[in-house]
C-alpha cells in the first residue's frame, strides 16, 4: 500500500519522501493559491493595461535586489497577458508570484461595486484591492505598478518582524477633489492617499470599506475608471485603522505632466526611499528617464536566458524545504537542450516552470509534468508548452509519446524511490532518448544523506549506455544516452559521408530512369491515341489478320505501335507498313512506328503509301 507521495507505507520514510508527502497532502487539502497561506513578508504591485510596463519592470528589478530573499514578491495584474508579464518580470532576481486578478479574488468588493451598477470592465482603480490580501498572515505592502522603492524606511525592520502599525501614503500638497464625493468623510488634515499601504499580519480593511459604503453608498452608474470616489472610500476606510502617514517627502510624486518632483509642503529633506511616477500609465515620464540616468532608479540593458526567468524560481514561496536549480546545473542542461530545438522534450518536476520556460525559449517542444498545479500553466502561457498535472511515474508509464530528451528533477531520490523510477526511465533511454538527472549527488548534503538512489540507478545500467557525470556541480548532474544507438547513428553518418558521391550518382541515375520511364509511358499513350484516331487503324482488321495478337489479349493499337509496325503488319487495308519502311529507311533506323511517322508528316505528302 502506498502513501500520498507514492511510497510504500512499509518503506523507510526519508526526509525527501516526507516533504513530498506533506506537499501532496497540502495540495489536496487546500483549494486555492499556495502563496496565499505563507507567513513571510510580501511586497505586492498592481499592474493594468497602461503604458507603464517599463516602470513596473524597474520597480520589481530594484526591489528584488534591495530586499533579496528577506521578503517575497507578488505582481497582481488585470487585463495583460502572460507574454507581457514575463517581459515585466525579466529583471527580477528573486521568485515573483504572478496573480492575474478577477472579481472572484474579492467577491465582497465586487458585489458592492456591481450593486452600484459598475460591471468588472469598469472596476478601474478598484482592481488594486483584488484580492484584499495576497498573504493575510504576513506583513504586506500594497503598491501601484508605477511606484519604485529605492531604499528602506526607518520602520522597515518593525514591518519585517510583523510588529508595525498600519501605514498609508500621504499627499499634503493636494486638495480635497482627489477624494471625489467622499471628501466629507476624510480627515483633510492628514491628506492620505492610497498609493502605498503597509499592513501588519491579519489586518483586514474590507469591513471598513463596507462601513463607508453603508454610510454613503456609491452613486448609481459608478465608474471606477474615471470617478475619484475610490480614493476617498479607501482613505476613509483606512482612517478607521488609525494609520500612520507615510510623508510625501519620503515617497514623492514624479507626475508625468509636471516638470518638478513633488515632495509636499516640507520639500526634499533627504529622506526619500521611493518614487511614485504618476500618470505614467497614460504618457511617457521624463522623471523616470532622468532618475535612471542618475542611477537612482534601476535599469538593465540585457538579461541572459537564466536571468529572464529567475522570477520563476522556487524558494521562499511555498513554505516547504526546496530550492531552485543552481545556475551551473541550469547551464549544463541548456547546453544539451540547445541541440534539441524543434524536438520533443519532457521535463519532470516543473514546479512553477523556470526550466521549462528556458527550454521552450530555446525552441524545444516541451511537455512538463508535476503532481500539483503551482501556476505553471499561467506562467508559461503562449510559449507552446504542454502542462500536465499528473504523478510523474504514472505519466511516463502510460504516455505513448516519444521524447528525444527527458529532464528529471524530483524530490525523493532514495534507492527505494529509484526502484520505481528505473524501469520506465530505462525504457525511455532504450528508445533512443537522452536522459538528464538533476540531484545526482544530493546525498552529499548532510540533511539529504539518504538520497543515494541515483547512484544506485546508474550502477544498474547496461555497459552499452553512456553516462556523463558532472560531480563538481552541487547537487550533481548525470547525462545518460544509449551507446548502441549512438554507434549505429555514427556509423551510418560515416558511411553516408564516405559514399556521398556514389549515393549522389546513384540517385541521379535512378531519377533519370524514373523520368525516362514516365516520358516513354506518356509518349506511348499519346501515340496509341493518335493511331486510333488517324483513320488508318481498324481494330477488327488487325485482330482478324493477326490471331496471335488476339490470343495474347494485348491492346491491338498498342501492339501495332510497339511491335506490329516494325514487323510489317498492316493496321488496316489503307496503309502498307512494310512498303513505308522500305521507302523510308531513315524511319526504320530511327525506331519510330511507320504510321506515327506518316501521321506526323501529314497524309497529303505521303499519298503513295496509302493502299
Amino acid at each position: 500500500m502506498k502513501n500520498n507521495s507514492g511510497v510504500e507505507d512499509n518503506a523507510p520514510l526519508t526526509r525527501a519522501a516526507k516533504v513530498a508527502d506533506d506537499d501532496f497532502k497540502f495540495a489536496q487539502s487546500y483549494d486555492g493559491r499556495r502563496f496565499y497561506v505563507g507567513t513571510r513578508p510580501v511586497i505586492r504591485w498592481i499592474k493594468g493595461d497602461g503604458l507603464d510596463d517599463e516602470i513596473t519592470r524597474a520597480a520589481i528589478g530594484q526591489a528584488t535586489r534591495l530586499f533579496g530573499n528577506e521578503v517575497d514578491y507578488c505582481l497582481c495584474t488585470q487585463g495583460i497577458d502572460a507574454s507581457r508579464v514575463r517581459k515585466v518580470l525579466e529583471w527580477a532576481t528573486q521568485p515573483v508570484e504572478w496573480w492575474p486578478v478577477s472579481e472572484n479574488d474579492n467577491p465582497e468588493l465586487a458585489r458592492l461595486l456591481m450593486d452600484a451598477g459598475c460591471p468588472p470592465e469598469n472596476f478601474g482603480y478598484w482592481w488594486k484591492w483584488f484580492p484584499e490580501r495576497v498573504r493575510p498572515d504576513a506583513p504586506e505592502w500594497i503598491l501601484d505598478g508605477d511606484m519604485v522603492i529605492t531604499g528602506k524606511p526607518d520602520w522597515y525592520q518593525q514591518w519585517l518582524d510583523g510588529k508595525d502599525v498600519v501605514r498609508l501614503s500621504q499627499d499634503d500638497a493636494e486638495n480635497p477633489h482627489i477624494y471625489g464625493k467622499y471628501a466629507g468623510l476624510v480627515n483633510l488634515e492628514m491628506m492620505l492617499y492610497s498609493g502605498l499601504a503597509s499592513l501588519p499580519p491579519k489586518c483586514r480593511y474590507m469591513p471598513m470599506i463596507a462601513q463607508v459604503l453603508t454610510q454613503q453608498p456609491l452613486a448609481a452608474g459608478h465608474n471606477g475608471k474615471r470617478d475619484m470616489d475610490e480614493q476617498g472610500i479607501i482613505v476613509a476606510a483606512f482612517e478607521k485603522l488609525n494609520p500612520v502617514p507615510i510623508p510625501l517627502y519620503e515617497f514623492p510624486f514624479c507626475r508625468a505632466f509636471q516638470d518638478f518632483i513633488d515632495y509636499g509642503q516640507n520639500g526634499n529633506i533627504g529622506k526619500v526611499w521611493g518614487y511614485h511616477f504618476g500618470w505614467s500609465f497614460r504618457m511617457k515620464n521624463p522623471h523616470f528617464e532622468r532618475l535612471i540616468s542618475d542611477e537612482i532608479v534601476f535599469s538593465l540593458l540585457h538579461s541572459s536566458l537564466k536571468d529572464k526567468f529567475r522570477w520563476l524560481g522556487n524558494f521562499g514561496q511555498w513554505g516547504i524545504p526546496g530550492w531552485s536549480m543552481t545556475d551551473d546545473a541550469t547551464e549544463i542542461i541548456l547546453k544539451y537542450a540547445s541541440s534539441f530545438a524543434g524536438k520533443n522534450v519532457l521535463e519532470l518536476g516543473t514546479s512553477r516552470g523556470r526550466l521549462t520556460a528556458m527550454l521552450a525559449t530555446l525552441g524545444c517542444k516541451v511537455t512538463t509534468v508535476d503532481h500539483h498545479d503551482r501556476g505553471a500553466a499561467d506562467n508559461l502561457a503562449g510559449l507552446g508548452v504542454t502542462v500536465v498535472v499528473d504523478d510523474s511515474i504514472h505519466f511516463i508509464n502510460t504516455s505513448t509519446q516519444f521524447f528525444d530528451l527527458v529532464v528529471y528533477d524530483m524530490h525523493g531520490n532514495s534507492p527505494h524511490d529509484w526502484e520505481r523510477y528505473s524501469k520506465p526511465l530505462m525504457r525511455l533511454v532504450k528508445r533512443g532518448s537522452t536522459l538528464i538527472i538533476n540531484n545526482y549527488l544530493l546525498n552529499k548534503i548532510p540533511e539529504w544523506h539518504e538520497e543515494t538512489g541515483v547512484e544506485w540507478f546508474l550502477k544498474q545500467l547496461p555497459r552499452r549506455w553512456s553516462i556523463k557525470l558532472y560531480d563538481s556541480i552541487n547537487p550533481g548532474i548525470a547525462v545518460i544516452t544509449n551507446d548502441f544507438r549512438i554507434e549505429i547513428n555514427k556509423k551510418f553518418r560515416l558511411l553516408k559521408e564516405r559514399f556521398s558521391g556514389v549515393f549522389e550518382k546513384l540517385n541521379h541515375f535512378l531519377r533519370s530512369l524514373r523520368i525516362d520511364f514516365i516520358r516513354r509511358y506518356l509518349q506511348t499513350k499519346k501515340n496509341t491515341r493518335a493511331i486510333k484516331r488517324s483513320g488508318f487503324f481498324n481494330e477488327s482488321y488487325y485482330l482478324q489478320n493477326n490471331p496471335d495478337v488476339k490470343a495474347s489479349g494485348i491492346n491491338p493499337a498498342q501492339h501495332y505501335l510497339l511491335y506490329g509496325g516494325f514487323e510489317g503488319r498492316n493496321p488496316s487495308e489503307k496503309f502498307d507498313s512494310a512498303f513505308y519502311l522500305e521507302q523510308n529507311p531513315d524511319v526504320k533506323n530511327s525506331g519510330m512506328n511507320p504510321l506515327v511517322h506518316f501521321i506526323i508528316l501529314g497524309e497529303n505528302e505521303n499519298q503513295n503509301y496509302v493502299l
